[in-house]
């Protein structure tokens, strides 16, 4: 069957939205075996994420859009102002095999300047 040209842009435009947070999952995944290396198993993963990015960009407040939202305040999602952190365990199950599996979602802290008072 021949694709048309329309199949053929939102095939490449799904398949771009696809590998992005994959990317982004792989660096998340080194740069924790990097940080568990260096500082051990004792603490949580994303304590630790939270100490790194603090350090490495002179950050005094990081949270999660959660954290920030129990606080009254919206978040406002853009790239500049997010660093990546593994977000609650969720279970699914595979369609075509019917095997359940866990996996843990990438999620985002934000720094306050993403942060705007919600009304």
């Amino acid at each position: 069957m021949k694709a048309t040209k329309k199949n053929s842009q939102s095939t490449e435009v799904k398949n771009n939205a696809v590998a992005q947070p994959q990317t982004e999952r792989q660096s998340l995944r080194t740069l924790c075996k990097k940080l568990r290396e260096e500082y051990g198993n004792d603490e949580r993963i994303n304590n630790l994420l939270c100490i790194y990015y603090k350090k490495l960009h002179n950050l005094s407040i990081l949270k999660t859009r959660e954290q920030w939202e129990r606080e009254g305040f919206k978040v406002m999602n853009t790239v500049e102002n997010r660093f990546p952190a593994w977000g609650k365990p969720v279970s699914r199950v595979n369609k075509e095999t019917g095997e359940s599996y866990t996996f843990y979602p990438v999620t985002h802290f934000y720094v306050p300047e993403a942060v705007c008072q919600a009304w």
